[in-house]
């Protein structure tokens, strides 16, 4: 397969992708790099540290340019996708306002954690001042 054709295909393949998953109505299973709990097991702590060490071991093979880091990205988004099906759930079972702010404080912090760590790499974005001060 030439590579225009093979880009072409790829391209087809990310559309059958995207409308399948442009859905509100309902959460979308997949099992790529899925890592919640096993059925009937609860979720992890999305505040467990290993799990923000998931994203910081992303960024280091990025700053690396290891070809595991779009790997490591993945398995980390798996991680926080867990968390929002989780509370997605809770919502379901009219679950108390602290136990869903809490996976969804730890979810958009997380999401947060990687756009600071992203400034790092991109020369178009700038690096928020607490972490320049850091720098110095």
């Amino acid at each position: 397969m030439t590579k225009d054709a093979e880009s072409e295909q790829l391209h087809g393949l990310i559309e059958k992708i995207a409308a399948r998953f442009d859905e509100e109505e309902h959460v979308v299973e997949t099992t790529a790099y899925h890592q919640g709990p096993s059925a009937g097991q609860p979720p992890v702590d999305l505040a467990e540290k290993a799990k923000i060490h998931g994203l910081a071991r992303a960024a280091g093979n990025q700053a690396e340019q290891d070809p595991a880091t779009l790997g490591r990205y993945a398995i980390w988004t798996g991680f926080l996708r867990s968390h929002l099906i989780e509370v997605e759930r809770l919502v379901a079972r009219n679950a108390s306002q602290t136990e869903i702010r809490r996976d969804l404080v730890g979810v958009i912090n997380s999401l947060g954690a990687f756009q600071v760590i992203q400034t790092l790499f991109d020369d178009n974005e700038v690096i928020p001042d607490w972490l320049e001060q850091a720098r110095e």
